[in-house]
């Protein structure tokens, strides 16, 4: 079975959508955009997938029979019955505490960051702005070149914002809404050399 499930990059990728997303459906498409895989593997995987039974393909009524058989107006959603769904989600959580951690020791090499947090999506807080901040000197052009690459390792969207010593000092000393929703909000902390304990916290505006 495990061969089966993890033979391939695209099939681990389209996994970690379906399973972060119960109830959500895609369409090939939309899943090959996501994942950032050619067409035709998403059509194969999303094939082995369906035929395994973890997921589901349901044609649109509209659809027509030449675009059924391209696969182009058939979404697909998680077998939430599947009997291993929840295994399968531990792993894939797994693989992506992984992705992580290369991630963050990518990040750290762009330069030099004084504060490095993860949250929003990382931490199930969907309220969040942000799901990566950073304070510090660093390769813009670079780092969004590995959120890009990152994003389509998790198949989802992520949103960040750097900020320089000088706005962070700023935003600090006015209590912007934005800055103080990070750090009182729920995050995990990779780097701080910014908010030492005893530092007085600002006031929101």
């Amino acid at each position: 079975m495990l061969e089966h499930l993890f033979g391939s990059r695209t099939r681990v990728k389209l996994l970690r959508v379906f399973l972060g997303n119960p109830g959500s459906s895609y369409f090939v498409r939309e899943l090959a955009r996501k994942v950032g895989a050619q067409i035709h593997a998403v059509r194969r995987e999303l094939e082995n997938l369906e035929r395994l039974r973890i997921i589901r393909g349901a044609a649109q009524p509209e659809a027509s029979a030449a675009e059924l058989r391209a696969q182009l107006r058939k979404y697909y959603t998680l077998e939430e019955s599947f009997f291993l769904v929840n295994e399968l989600r531990a792993l894939v959580l797994k693989s992506q505490f992984l992705l992580e951690e290369d991630f963050t020791r990518r990040v750290r090499q762009l330069g030099e960051i004084r504060y490095f947090v993860l949250l929003g999506s990382f931490v199930g807080a969907t309220d969040a702005s942000v799901d990566v901040f950073i304070v510090g000197r660093l390769n813009r052009n670079r780092l969004a070149e590995l959120m890009a690459d990152f994003e389509r390792e998790l198949g989802n969207p992520l949103n960040y914002a750097v900020l320089t010593d000088r706005e962070f000092e700023y935003r600090w000393k006015v209590g912007d809404r934005f800055l103080y929703g990070i750090l009182d909000g729920k995050k995990v902390v990779v780097i701080d050399e910014l908010t030492p304990a005893g530092r007085e916290t600002p006031t929101a505006a």
